[in-house]
């Protein structure tokens, strides 16, 4: 069916979807000016569990991979705090000249040249394969406590 290999990756979130709506992304009141620069995802699933009650199961393509640097990241970051729209317009620009380029998946490398995270800047890559067993908020009420110290 697909030519291109694929690379298995989770999102968490609270939300509720069954497919990748784009517009979706940086869409709600409280999301983060970096949700426009498209789909965070992370191959490591206690990771995408931080980020919501749900996690989401995805397979993404890898035939067009673009990287960018921890440090550069944080400097987009960083920069986009002074701007009106706190950094939506600036994030937004960024993955458009990455998809302009033909790259649809960028992976942010650590400073030890690995990587934990990615983002799929063109969303519609993106193809929802299931969802992960993880976490509930029924089985969080079963949870041991945390011990005092």
């Amino acid at each position: 069916m697909f030519d291109t290999p694929m690379i298995r990756l989770y999102h968490g979130t609270s939300a509720e979807y069954d497919e990748v709506n784009p517009d979706m992304l940086a869409a709600a009141a409280d999301a983060a000016p970096n949700c426009a620069l498209g789909l965070w995802l992370t191959p490591d699933v206690q990771l995408a569990e931080r980020f919501g009650s749900r996690v989401i199961i995805f397979e993404v393509p890898t035939d067009a991979v673009a990287t960018i640097a921890i440090d550069e990241l944080a400097r987009l970051h960083r920069d986009s705090l002074r701007d009106d729209d706190h950094g939506y317009g600036r994030h937004a620009e960024y993955a458009k000249r990455l998809r302009s380029q033909g790259k649809n998946l960028l992976l942010v490398v650590e400073q030890d040249g690995t990587w934990g995270t990615a983002v799929a800047v063109d969303p519609t890559i993106a193809r929802i394969v299931g969802v992960h067993p993880s976490r509930t908020p029924e089985s969080d009420e079963h949870a041991a406590p945390v011990p005092a110290m």
